[in-house]
């Protein structure tokens, strides 16, 4: 009697554990998530907590973030930092000849100033100022810099979205403009790659 008891509450438990992972599993199929911490940023319609990857940013158009940091009371604003810097990618970096140096590109600390980047209280727009030869002349003003359309790859840019000790990471492509017209609302591989993500609140602008 006793064996049969143990026996029956293992496969209870065993039932439970089952059924709690297809629940967890039908949640993040519906929601794209995975729970969050108290600091994210709405992107899209989507809430990232995590660094992820695959989006586009078209220089047609602006896409508007929101921060949002549960740990600030209410009506307050959230102290935060916005960056693009290089995403570092094994074995896709280039070399690109700047004012007759050979520069690689990876090894570039900062691309903030190529990209249009307006902060109002708890969101922000940006936009690419242009492909990454625009880009690379607005970084270096009055510098003679090559063509360097032909040395993209996917994701070379990321968007780092700081506050405090918490930091946000979106790494993303700005599509030539032979393709913007099909990628403007391509907002990345986000079913697959991403993580961190719930679909969330009203009016994303992407």
């Amino acid at each position: 009697m006793k064996a049969k008891s143990i026996v029956s509450i293992i496969g209870t438990l065993v039932l439970v554990v089952f059924a709690l992972a297809i629940g967890a599993g039908v949640y993040m199929h519906f929601t794209d998530s995975v729970p969050t911490s108290d600091f994210y940023i709405l992107y899209n319609g989507k809430e990232i907590s995590s660094n992820v990857k695959g989006y586009k940013m078209s220089a047609d158009k602006a896409v508007t973030i929101y921060v949002v940091d549960k740990t600030v009371a209410e009506g307050e604003e959230t102290e935060y930092t916005v960056k693009v810097v290089p995403n570092i990618v094994k074995d896709k970096d280039f070399n690109f000849i700047l004012d007759g140096e050979i520069t690689s590109y990876q090894s570039i600390k900062d691309l903030t100033e190529g990209f249009d980047i307006g902060m109002e209280g708890n969101s922000f727009t940006i936009k690419p100022l242009g492909d990454i030869t625009t880009i690379l002349n607005a970084v270096y003003v009055n510098a003679e810099i090559e063509d360097c359309s032909e040395y993209t790859y996917e994701d070379m840019f990321t968007l780092i979205i700081s506050s405090g000790e918490n930091t946000v990471e979106i790494d993303f492509t700005v599509p030539s403009s032979t393709n913007n017209d099909n990628d403007d609302n391509n907002d990345g591989d986000n079913t697959g790659g991403i993580t961190g993500i719930k679909l969330s609140v009203e009016s994303i602008i992407f």
